[in-house]
């Protein structure tokens, strides 16, 4: 299986993602995307809590991977991932955009932020 093949099935985001807690696809009235409700199991000491959200996701012409989350209060995440061929395996480049509510803003990653 592709690995962007694989990352576009949210559902198997349990197996790679410790917080995810479920995966439900939702019905979308057009199949140009495929719509999830998931839910993450959050850890803020002392406290642990559910949170769910939608996310919306969709193969580019170019084949990149785009999607949106959208998580109450005006969280908005906008991801876009593309897979490199490299050697015998595959480089993931991610790019991400977060949209939040100013209060919310300074536990965001600041931009142009690489993660190793």
């Amino acid at each position: 299986m592709h690995v962007l093949d694989f990352l576009a099935d949210l559902s198997q985001h349990a197996l790679i993602y410790p917080l995810v807690v479920s995966v439900e696809e939702l019905e979308v009235p057009e199949e140009q995307f495929r719509r999830y409700r998931i839910t993450d199991r959050v850890r803020m000491e002392p406290f642990k809590f559910k949170v769910s959200y939608e996310a919306d996701i969709w193969r580019t012409q170019a084949g990149d991977l785009r999607s949106i989350a959208r998580r109450s209060p005006g969280i908005i995440l906008h991801n876009t991932t593309s897979a490199i061929p490299k050697g015998d395996g595959t480089l993931l480049w991610e790019e991400v955009s977060v949209k939040a509510p100013f209060l919310l803003g300074k536990n965001c990653v600041p931009p142009n932020t690489q993660i190793a």
